[in-house]
């Protein structure tokens, strides 16, 4: 570390003199969200947190460090606007605070415990957990570090391309109806202002604090974001399923390629005012206009079932996985893509570390996954990460990489 420096709040390199960051520009803004904890502060003897993101009703999020991984992560804090508390102490505050207080953090812990669940399946469009804990009176959880900003937000600044379009909202779909079969959960908070997008258009779904059991004997809490929320989440008795999560992310769809909110639920069955494509001159391909239209049905038995269906629906198109690998363009077959040391690989690397069958490379069009699978003596790095006599399931692109064979080989998908 250079003389004088100190570890940056917001990119965590020693770069920083308290003054300015060489390394990020970080001038040591002050950042003006009440009661943030300290920068500096560490957590659970692991991480040490940067400045804060922001904050909502239940919680402020922050950059930190973790010191075990040394990885830029985020961690999110309960701690809600109202009642006004103190970390350390609630004895000023009525009973019926404290309870609710209590009632809330419990919540906070369940949706931590269950993006932790979610990591498990390694999705890339959901944000997930690595990390839980109480600590300060109350409860944190440790999530990746994404450095995007709401699709609302971007795209009252840009028109993001068609493809684009149907390669994020496909990939989330995707992965939502993995988690409606096999999680039996539902989300319920699909919005513009819950999905996020990087520099390089990739996104993720996040807050799962609202998500329910498909199969739960309770009534309903009356939850949903106005103009996302279809007509059943309006009511406490009405049943909810994978069709009600598709709504809502056909409305973000429908917000996203038009900037115009879908009407309230309960407006549209007395007099539905959805403005058509046509009508706003927006030029989107006729099938996602009818999947589209099939999803936003206002009654749940007209509706677009199940996130199968509207994918089906949304794509209306082949799609073809590629491995670009030097001045090849291979399609991956049925079969997949092999290589090794060997000749009778479809792609022939003759060098002694490499495997006579190294890896292969298969996809699984409907889920739009490569699963690399090694079957190596010494490895591959695949998106950065060892992998090494194991399989991968991963969305593209795909990077993989032989270190000193072979510098990079690409993975990506495209459309017909």
């Amino acid at each position: 570390m250079s003389e004088n420096k100190i570890l940056c709040p917001q990119c965590f390199h020693e770069t920083y003199d308290g003054h300015v960051c060489s390394h990020c520009g970080f001038a040591g803004q002050e950042v003006s969200i009440k009661q943030a904890l300290p920068c500096y502060t560490t957590l659970h003897e692991r991480y040490i947190i940067g400045i804060p993101l922001g904050r909502g009703g239940f919680g402020m999020t922050y950059k930190c460090l973790d010191t075990q991984t040394h990885k830029v992560m985020v961690i999110k804090e309960f701690f809600p606007k109202t009642p006004p508390v103190d970390r350390n102490d609630f004895t000023h505050l009525p009973m019926e605070m404290v309870n609710s207080f209590h009632h809330n953090q419990e919540r906070f812990r369940e949706e931590a415990k269950l993006l932790c669940e979610l990591r498990e399946h390694h999705y890339q469009s959901i944000i997930t957990a690595s990390d839980y804990f109480d600590e300060n009176g109350t409860s944190y959880y440790v999530m990746d570090y994404f450095p995007g900003i709401t699709i609302k937000k971007l795209v009252s600044r840009y028109t993001l391309p068609q493809q684009d379009l149907q390669r994020i909202f496909t990939s989330i779909a995707l992965e939502l109806d993995d988690i409606h079969k096999n999680m039996n959960l539902i989300h319920r908070d699909i919005s513009a202002d819950n999905i996020l997008i990087d520099g390089k258009r990739n996104a993720v779904l996040i807050d799962f604090g609202a998500a329910k059991s498909i199969n739960q004997d309770e009534p309903y809490t009356v939850v949903g974001k106005t103009h996302y929320a279809p007509i059943e989440q309006y009511s406490r008795t009405k049943k909810q399923g994978p069709y009600t999560d598709v709504y809502a992310l056909a409305a973000t769809y429908y917000y996203v390629l038009t900037g115009h909110f879908v009407p309230e639920a309960p407006e549209r069955i007395l007099h539905d005012e959805l403005i058509s494509f046509d009508d706003l001159k927006v030029e989107v391909p006729n099938y996602v206009k009818k999947a589209l239209a099939h999803a936003l049905e206002v009654k749940p038995e007209d509706r677009t079932p199940n996130m199968a269906v509207f994918v089906k629906e949304l794509r209306n198109q082949k799609v073809h996985a590629y491995v670009y690998v030097k001045d090849q363009k291979l399609a991956v077959q049925e079969k997949g893509i092999t290589i090794g040391r060997k000749e009778d690989n479809d792609i022939c690397l003759p060098q002694s570390q490499i495997t006579k069958h190294h890896l292969t490379i298969t996809f699984d069009s409907y889920n739009e996954t490569f699963l690399i699978t090694d079957h190596s003596t010494n490895g591959t790095f695949v998106n950065g990460h060892f992998l090494n006599r194991d399989a991968k399931c991963l969305r593209g692109p795909i990077t993989i990489n032989f270190p000193g064979i072979l510098d990079e080989m690409k993975c990506e998908v495209e459309y017909e």
